[in-house]
């Protein structure tokens, strides 16, 4: 069977780690699985990383980091990599701890030191995940073009139109004719892509719950973030400079 990094050679790698040695052997594991762009990079030079690639999959080594300083680089991380996936690679984490990780956008956790099929499972599912996110990106892009089409005449339409009020109650509402609201209504359908309400609220709360699930940002605030944490002076000593 070939291998899931074999197929997807070109996704690139970035091991995140303060340790030279932990870098080396994961970046000599995955080239030997067939990965042809692995990269690396401590955590605190994260930012200056220019390749930002929508599906780099990052593998977050925090064998050495405390809890609570573990906990705070993968959320920093996840909010870098909303458009790839993280792998988080721990030393002996604690299930709940995990678990919440997992919940909060984490594609997979492996403790050290992982075997060749850990990785590759590992990437196999970071993998999936990039491609889902993907998949929700152009459903997100498509139905936020039908949402923007929408007039203003007809956003109070629809305002009302969700909370059930009757086109009757809607143009006594807006001072317009019943057949204004009609009409207006009608062109909310066929933008939405909807032949009946049913279909329209499915749209509409669809567009929400994938906002949501991509957890959108201003891109230049999420590379803020990893300048302005917390912990950073504690922990400025140990992960310094880029490791090539």
């Amino acid at each position: 069977m070939s291998s899931p990094i074999n197929i997807l050679s070109s996704i690139p790698i970035y091991v995140v780690s303060g340790d030279p040695e932990q870098v080396r052997w994961l970046s000599e594991q995955f080239k030997s699985l067939g990965a042809n762009d692995v990269q690396s990079a401590t955590y605190f030079q994260l930012p200056l990383v220019k390749r930002f690639s929508k599906s780099i999959i990052y593998f977050l080594d925090v064998t050495k980091d405390s809890p609570i300083d573990a906990t705070d680089k993968v959320e920093a991380l996840l909010e870098l990599c909303q458009e790839g996936a993280l792998v988080v690679i721990g030393d002996g984490q604690q299930g709940a701890r995990v678990a919440n990780w997992i919940r909060k956008g984490v594609a997979d956790y492996l403790d050290w030191k992982p075997n060749c099929e850990e990785l590759e499972r590992a990437f196999g599912v970071a993998n999936q995940r990039v491609s889902t996110i993907s998949s929700l990106r152009y459903e997100h892009t498509v139905l936020t073009e039908r949402r923007q089409s929408i007039t203003e005449g007809e956003e109070q339409v629809l305002d009302m139109v969700m909370q059930g009020v009757p086109n009757k109650a809607i143009a006594a509402r807006l001072s317009v004719s019943q057949r204004t609201v009609e009409s207006r209504r009608q062109k909310i359908y066929q933008k939405m892509g909807a032949n009946k309400l049913a279909d329209l609220i499915r749209a509409i709360e669809r567009l929400e719950r994938i906002s949501t699930e991509l957890n959108y940002a201003n891109p230049a605030d999420r590379l803020s973030l990893l300048s302005s944490m917390p912990f950073l002076p504690k922990c400025q000593n140990r992960d310094s400079g880029l490791l090539h």
